[in-house]
């Protein structure tokens, strides 16, 4: 177990990795990069949380190798699984089990038994929409998967005639003594059926057929060097959906519900907008020579795919620079330096292969944010597929690690002492790949992606077998976004699609309810402009009042209501008791409390002149105006005012309480006949 643990943790943090990032699908207003972002508010239906399942199942093995006779056997798993959208899952599954077969080889009759386990992460693909247009109510999904696994293994050969042990791997010479478990990749494929149990929507059935490829010969234990082993696993399941669990046809019907909700625009004031035909997402001025390019560096391991092939693993360095062509694809040149390192056991000899690498490749990247997302991503930019073709420029050398001697190799001379030159072969890279936002400038972005990089000849084990050999990449990276960048790869099409409409619909309402609002308001404007004689005269008494105000302050003095009528300055020092200085008043919104920058100012010279002399009094009288409510709501209304300016005065400038009077008028005692405003006001008159 500890060996499976070591070679199988890179596969099990891709796993993780995948299954934890694809959960996020909510909003985003980063900035735009190459790898896109998100400019509409969305709500995100499928959390991290949502839409998970576990899986168990049983069922039959069959080898296909060498040996075809009864290739019967068993095996059980167990995999965890997210819905992502209506149309994808992601899986990780577990297979622990058994392969045996049987046949003539050799002249002779032999038995093959295989001990194994198998991880594995598939993308399933649901058809039943696509296929039915009257499913079966049983029958909850009709799937196709594929993805990448590891198989780890022992394979044992015996003569079963006598007894007598033939061949194997994972075994000592005399077929007595397991050694070690080897591992293989493999691709696995297949379909599979889900069946409904019951009305409430957590338990299945399953039965899938999953093929595994492999280009490997040493499951039937390496007795056919140049015949491939694959294998297959028929299986019968049951699954039970975890926490919130949205079903493929309540996912279609929300997602629609949302996009098809009617706009806060009443139909008759906005009319129809015409729709114009498609257009390219980015045009030349959008997408010019200089924009939407991106560099950036990478490092990870290597993983060798030879003949040789334990502990394969080693590490390399890359660079990359690219330009996004448009939201769905970008064009990319990758340049990778490092190291390959492979042992084993191969004809009688353990041997170590030692490979020392540059390749470089042109690469055509293409987004599945539409495919997989069903609304625009927050933190992930970009889900891609990218291949392409490319060259490896290597030195690949064999030794027996019994006395380091020299076995075989390329770019070496004859001794294995010296390099002579640099061997060249063409690949071709296939991958997968997802980046995630770094901060909210949108000029940084972390990468991850994994690269298999194929090749039909033997060259890279230094010709040691006729076997091809392989090599992967699994690399994190940072990418930087070069000058402007004019498209949006993390916006999805459908939000993309909405926002045009949306801000298509708005210009338009926007200039129709100008006009109405113009048209509505030329009454308005007759009418005041009538009224700009009042407004004249009003403006000038309280113009009138506030420099009487000022000039108090200024020079010490209030002015005061005599018996008869008339105006007299007096210093506030002179005062005498009940004498009446003119009234401040401060001028409220239509049905408001809220005191103004304005507002306040007015209060605080009132401040200041009780805070001079601590025998003045302020009478506070709040007033309304009577264009809309009933009396009692209006005397209650200019009562708020009146409480919210004394509570000014004492909270702000520290005015005693037992200073202020507070009053309410309602509408009692109006200012103006017809401009309303002038009326919902509060008065402050200073006192003895």
């Amino acid at each position: 177990m500890k060996h499976i643990g070591r070679k199988g943790i890179g596969l099990i943090g891709l796993i993780l990795l995948s299954t934890l990032t694809f959960a996020q699908t909510n909003t985003s207003n980063s900035g735009n990069s190459f790898y896109g972002n998100n400019t509409v508010n969305t709500n995100s239906n499928n959390g991290l949380l949502d839409n998970w399942y576990v899986e168990l199942n049983g069922g039959a093995t069959v080898v296909l190798a060498t040996l075809r006779d009864k290739p019967y056997s068993w095996a059980f798993g167990a995999s965890l699984g997210k819905q992502l959208n209506s149309r994808f899952d992601i899986q990780a599954r577990f297979i622990n089990g058994k392969m045996h077969s049987e046949g003539l080889y050799g002249g002779l009759v032999l038995s093959n038994d295989v001990n194994f386990m198998d991880a594995s992460l598939v993308l399933k693909l649901k058809l039943k929409e696509l296929i039915f247009r009257n499913a079966p109510q049983f029958v909850n999904e009709l799937y196709l998967f594929g993805g990448a696994s590891y198989t780890f293994y022992d394979s044992k050969v015996i003569n079963s005639a006598d007894g007598t042990f033939v061949s194997g791997v994972g075994w000592d010479a005399a077929g007595a003594i397991k050694t070690n478990q080897l591992n293989s990749l493999f691709i696995p494929l297949g379909m599979g059926l889900k069946f409904n149990i019951d009305k409430s929507g957590r338990y299945y059935l399953t039965t899938d057929l999953t093929y595994y490829y492999s280009k490997d010969n040493r499951l039937d234990g390496d007795i056919n060097p140049t015949h491939a082993a694959h294998y297959t696993y028929t299986s019968v399941g049951f699954v039970y959906n975890i926490g919130k669990s949205n079903s493929p046809q309540k996912k279609i019907a929300r997602a629609a519900k949302e996009r098809l909700k009617p706009s806060i625009v009443k139909p008759s004031v906005a009319k129809a907008a015409r729709v114009r035909p498609s257009r390219s997402e980015t045009s030349p001025s959008e997408n010019a020579l200089l924009t939407n390019w991106y560099a950036g560096l990478n490092l990870g391991a290597t993983t060798m795919l030879a003949t040789i092939r334990d502990k394969p693993y080693s590490w390399a360095v890359g660079v990359f620079f690219g330009k996004q062509l448009n939201r769905k694809i970008g064009i990319e040149a990758n340049l990778l330096n490092g190291k390959m390192h492979a042992e084993g056991l191969y004809g009688g000899l353990n041997l170590a292969n030692d490979v020392n690498f540059t390749d470089a490749s042109l690469l055509l990247n293409l987004n599945l944010n539409d495919v997989i997302f069903t609304k625009s991503p927050k933190v992930i930019r970009e889900f891609y597929l990218f291949g392409g073709a490319g060259l490896t420029f290597f030195n690949s050398k064999v030794i027996n690690t019994a006395d380091n001697s020299f076995v075989t190799g390329l770019g070496w001379d004859a001794t294995g002492v010296t390099k002579t030159n640099r061997i060249s072969t063409p690949f071709i890279p296939l991958g997968l790949g997802m980046t995630f936002n770094i901060g909210n400038t949108g000029r940084y972005v972390l990468t991850t992606e994994f690269t298999y990089r194929y090749s039909g000849d033997n060259q890279l084990d230094g010709g040691l077998t006729t076997h091809a050999a392989h090599y992967t990449y699994t690399s994190v990276g940072l990418a930087y976004n070069l000058g402007k960048q004019t498209i949006s790869t993390q916006q999805i099409t459908a939000d993309a699609i909405e926002e045009r409409v949306t801000l298509s619909a708005v210009k338009r309402v926007k200039g129709e309810i100008a006009n109405i609002v113009q048209e509505e308001l030329q009454p308005v404007k007759e009418e005041l402009s009538a009224q700009s004689k009042t407004i004249a005269s009003i403006q000038q008494e309280v113009e009138m009042r506030i420099n009487a105000l000022k000039e108090t302050i200024r020079e010490g003095v209030v002015t005061t209501k005599l018996p008869d009528g008339t105006m007299q300055a007096t210093p506030i020092s002179q005062l005498g008791a009940g004498a009446t200085p003119t009234i401040t008043s401060i001028y409220f919104a239509f049905n408001s409390l809220y005191l103004t920058p304005d507002m306040q100012r007015e209060i605080a010279t009132i401040a200041r002149l009780m805070r001079k002399n601590r025998k003045l009094r302020c009478e506070i009288s709040g007033n309304s105006s009577n264009d809309l409510g009933s009396p009692e709501y209006n005397l209650m209304l200019s009562q708020k005012r009146a409480q919210a300016v004394a509570g000014f005065l004492a909270n702000e400038f520290g005015i005693d309480n037992e200073r202020l009077l507070v009053k309410s008028k309602g509408v009692t005692d109006p200012l103006a006949k017809n401009l309303h405003k002038m009326n919902r006001r509060v008065d402050m008159q200073l006192f003895w």
